[in-house]
């Protein structure tokens, strides 16, 4: 086993034995061997830090480790497990300037099991996450801990001394340390691969879709990842300054309205995130009615931005007070994260760290920064754009955003096989306009008003993501009892997606879990005694499912979009996928830069234009394998950065 910093983290085991038998007995003999290497500073490149960390004394340098092992890695007759293979690949792509040879043929060949994504895939909680720990992955799958890891871990805890180390004073402690830690990474990797092992036994069981999607979506999209985390983005760092002062500027002019507008008088100004000073003002200052208000205890306005923007009608400075926590908060979050991302290596890139297995759908995220949340902030009180400071990372070069056209609904389209919504994706035509016609009994789409279409629209998201009739009345200006019985006919007029809906829900609780079109698993658990009775049941035989907790409700609304997200974050996966192999194969240099849910931002030098936008595509369209009965539609731009790439 190697390790490229500690025994937690991504370790490498290797077998004379198959990775696909079943998990050893608790009582068997494993001889693992740990191998200490010191790591470069931090976990990007050194194109990024400017300099690897220097050598320690009898320790292997990674470059050193990394040439010793390609014989090993590279045997095909020797099986490999690993405990998330991304911290390799960052590995191989820090060494491989000073060692070409290793860029040259796939890195890991024969047998290999990534135990981390294998347990994703199979709806394991403990592999959901951002921080995954290999111990609570193997219980959740009932593998025994190796037992010397156990041991090590009290004696390093009760500080004696370790096996084969006197109990001396403190200068033994360091040895004692290293000695301990040396056993400890041997355990680690030896439960990797009994992990491996049980692991196999468990995929030999599920359908070949779920495999399909280990072995051809997740376990070659952690090398991408490796290469997006390392390479970054360019970033337009004197631009995000002027927005950042911008902001800053804008908080201040607000906050001298507040105070003039409220007739402030306090020797300090009033604190606008805090609930005290917002009701001295509302309720002491300008004697505004609390009736309404969401207010704690001890009489305090509960200071929820929902309750303050649904009272702005009562006076301009509660809408001031609103406009100023949205740029605070705008601050604090997403810019406040960009601004040390770009300071950090000062080079114009930031370099964001992609997690594959976050979310149970499926879905990818982003830390630090994250750059998947960027269109969720509005910056129209200062005039800017967040999506204009994505810039490419090579002066010269282009963006392409290519974005999935209402991809989940598509999906939800081919599951539910709802005659409207079918009929619409597969003619192109406008699909809300086209629910509207039938919902509103119009004769040709022609006739569809924008206040129709914009109703239809919500009332199918409503109906898919949860949406209720408070909403629809709201947005739409009519009464809550209309917008109730109009939700109503929706649900009669399409009777597919409403029946799709439930049996979802249904299957969800018999079942206990879900699979989205490629075979990812989603696992459920109920807490009400009458959905705890149905486990097991056929679901074919259950109609609906009873009234249940709040939670338990909370549960089956997220069991109702599992399906559809889950099947959207596949695509995109698998998109990346494709695409990143077809633009090597085609010998092009445009590589993707990020994912964006449903949309992907690529650069390319100019004259790669034409030939990268067919071939994204043509890739990205083909991504569901012609298992949609639904098309799949993608939409391209280009643009000198991302905003312009809309």
């Amino acid at each position: 086993s190697s390790s490229s910093s500690s025994p937690s983290a991504s370790s490498i085991s290797s077998s004379g034995g198959s990775s696909r038998s079943q998990a050893p007995s608790p009582h068997a003999l494993l001889q693992a061997i740990y191998v200490p290497c010191a790591a470069a500073k931090g976990s990007v490149s050194s194109a990024q830090q400017g300099a690897d960390a220097g050598a320690t004394p009898g320790v292997l340098q990674e470059e050193e480790a990394l040439e010793a092992l390609l014989p090993l890695l590279r045997d095909p007759t020797i099986p490999k497990a690993l405990f998330e293979a991304k911290p390799l690949h960052h590995v191989v792509l820090r060494h491989q300037v000073a060692l070409p040879s290793i860029s040259t043929q796939p890195l890991l060949q024969g047998a290999v099991m990534d135990t981390l994504m294998s347990a994703y895939v199979l709806g394991s909680e403990e592999a959901t996450g951002q921080k995954c720990e290999p111990d609570k992955v193997a219980a959740s799958h009932q593998v025994p801990r190796v037992k010397v890891l156990q041991g090590i871990v009290n004696d390093v805890e009760a500080g004696e001394a370790t096996p084969g180390e006197g109990a001396g004073g403190a200068g033994n402690n360091a040895a004692r340390a290293a000695a301990a830690a040396t056993q400890l990474g041997a355990a680690a990797a030896a439960q990797v691969w009994c992990l491996a092992a049980r692991l196999g036994g468990d995929l030999d069981q599920v359908n070949q879709p779920t495999r399909d999607l280990l072995e051809e979506i997740e376990v070659p999209l952690g090398e991408l990842l490796a290469e997006m985390e390392t390479l970054g983005l360019g970033i337009d760092a004197p631009g995000l300054y002027r927005i950042v002062e911008g902001v800053k500027s804008k908080q201040d002019e607000i906050k001298k309205e507040i105070i003039h507008l409220s007739n402030w008088k306090e020797k300090s100004d009033p604190n606008l995130n805090g609930a005290p000073d917002i009701s001295k003002i509302l309720f002491n200052k300008l004697n505004l009615p609390r009736e309404g208000f969401e207010l704690t205890p001890t009489n305090q306005l509960k200071v929820a931005e929902q309750s303050l923007e649904q009272r702005q009608h009562m006076h301009p400075v509660i809408s001031k007070i609103v406009s100023w926590r949205k740029l605070a908060h705008l601050s604090s979050t997403i810019l406040q994260a960009l601004v040390s991302a770009a300071e950090r290596y000062k080079n114009g890139r930031i370099f964001p760290t992609f997690h594959q297995n976050a979310a149970a759908t499926g879905r990818l995220a982003a830390t630090e920064p994250n750059v998947m949340a960027i269109n969720k902030y509005d910056l129209h009180l200062v005039g800017g754009n967040l999506r204009a400071l994505f810039v490419p990372s090579v002066p010269g070069w282009s963006l392409l955003s290519a974005d999935y056209s209402q991809v989940e609904l598509r999906i939800n389209a081919h599951f539910s096989r709802e005659p409207t919504l079918v009929e619409a994706f597969q003619k192109g035509q406008d699909v809300h306009a086209t629910s509207a016609m039938r919902l509103f009994g119009k004769k040709s789409l022609e006739e569809v008003n924008p206040r129709e279409r914009q109703m239809a629209k919500e009332s199918v998201f409503g109906l898919v993501y949860g949406m209720g009739a408070d909403k629809l009345a709201k947005d739409n200006n009519i009464s809550l009892d209309e917008a109730k019985r109009f939700m109503e006919h929706f649900k009669s007029s399409m009777p597919y997606l409403n029946a799709f809906m439930e049996r979802s829900r249904v299957r969800a609780v018999t079942q206990g879990y879900l699979d989205t079109l490629f075979g990812r698993r989603r696992r459920y658990s109920f807490e009400s005694p009458a959905l705890a009775r149905m486990k097991g049941r056929n679901p074919n035989a259950v109609a609906s499912v009873p009234k249940a907790s709040r939670q338990d409700e909370t549960t089956l609304r997220c069991a109702g979009n599992t399906p559809l997200q889950g099947t959207s974050a596949d695509i995109i996966k698998r998109a990346m996928v494709d695409v990143h192999r077809e633009l090597r194969a085609h010998g092009l240099r445009a590589r993707i830069l990020m994912p964006i849910h449903d949309e992907l931002l690529i650069e390319a030098p100019p004259e790669e234009h034409a030939d990268v936008e067919a071939l994204v595509r043509r890739v990205m369209m083909a991504a569901d394998k012609g298992q949609l009965s639904c098309p799949l539609v993608v939409d391209t731009a280009w643009g000198a950065n991302w905003k312009e790439a809309e």
